[in-house]
């Protein structure tokens, strides 16, 4: 067999062969002697170079071929014809194409097993790399019409390119053409063995590399064949069992987003009546007493959202007032909680005024790390000096988090929220809970 290659680099990657049963020869010009004298040839030569005609006529059977095109070849090049068995005149002509655009691919059918896994997971892969493809097209005389019965595809690419094939010369040398550019070569060179064997056993055994079969092996080298094959049976084994764990957690995750989207993360996307539910769920999972207000006002009268109260301050509640917005907070919603609160003082008389707090989810179609701030800097003075605080409601969020963590913090929590005024963004609630995070650790050490 003479394997012929473009350049050395690619002889390089054809070193394998020396583990191969036979003689081989590594060598850049090929003269007829090496025929005989090698089993096999590897030579630094294009196939265009040799008079493959006139081997066909000294050799018994002829050398079978391997051709690793190469990527930069000339466009146009024919590098072969083929010939009919009355008078060698070409029936036609093999081109070398390069530069062709396009990926679409399609592989025909009744290639051996071998052959087919080798296209989908070495060659399909290589053609989807490039950025334009090369392979070689058969040019037939008119009168003779198509050679596809003579040329056999491996992979066919766009406008009809051979991406890598087959064709037999009149004397019976099979010529395998394959792109350079796959990631290995021997398993191709294996599978042409294979093939060709069936044509003649002696020349090309199906195993070219028989010595290291298991029939032939060592006791020593059984043992380490088994403990691999050990071992890659337990490696199948897990991770038939890491892919069955991860399909459960999988299915338990889409399961706990479902009901996260119903849950604490209406925080951060909800408005309306849904909005206010998820407030109310935050602060009971805080540790707060929430009253529903609208279960109590008229509903053409109602008022704020919810009194909230808490088990350690018996004097102590909160008049809270929920609001989505797709903007800022507008002022008549700080207008309209304080006039609630003073409708508390004016019919309950308590002794202490209570807090006010407006909870606002704002901007909601953003991702909660991009939102602004959700009032002016003066504003936020004259708000905290009024008593007011108004509360991000993704803020509200990363606190139900950090408590449903730290269920021992809760206290410390509602102990922030009752002492804040001004405002509490998101950032805001991040670095009180780095603090007390930081703190805790203190304390251990």
């Amino acid at each position: 067999m003479l394997i012929c290659v473009s350049d050395s680099a690619l002889a390089g990657r054809l070193q394998f062969f020396d583990e191969y049963n036979g003689t081989v020869d590594y060598v850049g010009i090929l003269t007829l002697s090496y025929l005989g004298e090698y089993d096999l040839v590897v030579v630094d030569q294009p196939l265009a170079s040799f008079d493959v005609v006139e081997w066909d006529r000294l050799v018994d059977v002829g050398p079978n071929v391997i051709y690793l095109q190469p990527t930069d070849g000339q466009l146009q090049d024919s590098f072969d014809y083929l010939v009919d068995d009355e008078d060698y005149e070409p029936d036609g002509y093999l081109h070398s194409l390069q530069m062709v655009p396009g990926r679409e691919v399609s592989m025909p059918s009744g290639l051996p097993d071998e052959l087919q896994r080798l296209v989908k997971s070495d060659l399909a892969g290589a053609v989807d790399a490039r950025q334009f493809q090369f392979g070689i097209r058969s040019d037939p005389r008119p009168s003779n019409g198509s050679l596809s019965e003579t040329v056999r595809p491996f992979l066919i690419g766009p406008d009809g390119l051979i991406l890598a094939g087959e064709y037999q010369r009149a004397t019976g040398v099979y010529v395998w053409v394959l792109p350079a550019d796959l990631p290995d070569f021997r398993p191709w060179i294996d599978v042409a063995f294979s093939e060709w064997s069936k044509l003649s056993a002696t020349r090309f055994p199906a195993k070219p590399n028989w010595i290291k079969s298991e029939e032939w092996r060592t006791r020593d080298e059984a043992d380490a064949a088994a403990a691999i094959v050990a071992l890659d049976r337990a490696f199948e084994e897990a991770t038939l069992v890491h892919q069955a764990e991860r399909v459960g957690l999988l299915e338990k995750l889409a399961h706990a987003e479902r009901l996260g989207a119903g849950g604490e993360r209406r925080l951060i996307s909800a408005q309306g009546s849904d909005l206010e539910d998820a407030v109310s769920d935050a602060l009971l999972a805080l540790g707060f007493t929430v009253r529903n207000m609208d279960e109590t006002w008229p509903v053409d009268a109602r008022r704020e959202d919810f009194r909230v109260t808490r088990a350690e301050e018996s004097d102590w509640l909160a008049i809270v007032e929920v609001t989505g917005t797709t903007r800022g907070v507008k002022d008549e919603k700080i207008n309209s909680l304080r006039d609630h609160a003073e409708d508390y003082m004016a019919e309950e008389k308590p002794d202490t005024p209570p807090s006010k707090w407006l909870v606002v989810n704002r901007e909601i179609k953003r991702d909660p790390n991009t939102r602004g701030s959700f009032v002016r800097e003066d504003r936020l003075r004259t708000t905290s000096k009024n008593g007011v605080l108004i509360l991000d409601s993704v803020a509200v969020f990363k606190l139900v988090r950090f408590v449903q963590t730290n269920p021992h913090r809760s206290r410390d929590v509602r102990d922030y929220l009752r002492s804040s005024t001004g405002g509490i963004e998101m950032r805001t609630a991040q670095a009180w809970i780095a603090e007390q995070t930081q703190i805790e650790i203190g304390a251990d050490d």
